[in-house]
């Protein structure tokens, strides 16, 4: 058969065809017409699919591409598909000619970046802006610096970029009590929980603030250590080490795993607590 196994020349020519017969029933307008419609309803893949056929079979004199990749990455975004977003934001960007249209573009990449957790990348686009912008402009670009900084843990450049979205001088104090609630949180470190834990079974527990896993984890290791030991003295070493000594290893080595992971868990949850509070305070309705 034609389609089975790998795609043939003849195969790759019949689809082809296909899609360009499918493509040529509609005009290039009405295509677009439909798409737009299509991502207004909601059915991000039907127009997604649509402005692709527009950018793949359709002479693009009259629709400019910056403006098809622009809707792709739309698309692509509102289907939670952010490094394809990204892509073809970047491509929208290269395609703008316009000053504001470029400057859109960042920001919408950068938003994706955000979305994926890459603070650094959405930081070196949000770098890139120039430095006169028009104050709607200045203070987004404001908005989403504060947010990469806090990713990245860098406290300090968060309440700089804050500061210029928040005026009244209660709210800014409220500002630095939530920015030094964070930074006591972003001390949390996985690595020390980690050593302290090799160093005394459940040390690391409680050092994330895990109190009952960290007695747990103390008790556990400590009863399969001394059951080790009584097993040695009172059969043989040998006996010890294959009968008991591996229970004591697993529950060695998984309070370690345990307290790093607590620790990493117990830091972001705090952080998006204290974020949401920051939020919180920038977005209040009396703010208008």
């Amino acid at each position: 058969m034609i389609f089975s196994g790998r795609p043939n020349k003849l195969s790759i020519l019949v689809i082809s065809c296909c899609l360009w017969v499918s493509a040529g029933a509609q005009s290039p307008a009405e295509t677009l017409d439909f798409a737009h419609r299509q991502y207004e309803a909601g059915q991000f893949e039907q127009a997604l699919r649509a402005y692709q056929r527009v950018l793949f079979f359709h002479d693009l004199a009259s629709f400019p591409r910056a403006e098809l990749y622009h809707q792709i990455a739309r698309c692509h975004y509102a289907m939670e598909d952010y490094p394809e977003a990204v892509q073809y934001y970047e491509l929208a960007f290269s395609a703008y000619t316009v000053d504001s249209l470029k400057r859109e573009m960042i920001f919408l990449k950068s938003h994706a970046l955000l979305k994926q957790r890459k603070f650094q990348f959405a930081l070196l686009e949000l770098l890139s802006l120039p430095k006169e912008l028009p104050v709607h402009a200045d203070l987004r670009r404001h908005f989403y610096l504060s947010t990469a900084y806090y990713g990245t843990d860098n406290f300090e450049q968060c309440r700089f970029h804050l500061q210029f979205l928040i005026r009244d001088s209660t709210d800014r104090q409220q500002l630095d009590r939530l920015i030094k609630k964070a930074e006591k949180t972003g001390r949390i470190n996985p690595k020390v929980a980690r050593t302290l834990s090799i160093i005394v079974p459940g040390m690391g527990q409680f050092y994330a603030g895990a109190v009952k896993e960290g007695f747990n984890s103390l008790l556990l290791t400590s009863s399969f250590l001394v059951l080790t030991l009584t097993t040695a003295a009172t059969y043989t070493v040998f006996d010890a080490l294959v009968a008991v000594f591996p229970w004591y290893l697993r529950y060695y080595q998984g309070g370690i795993k345990n307290a790093e992971d607590l620790a990493r868990e117990r830091s972001a949850i705090k952080k998006s607590k204290v974020f949401d509070s920051l939020m919180d305070l920038l977005l209040r309705p009396d703010r208008g």
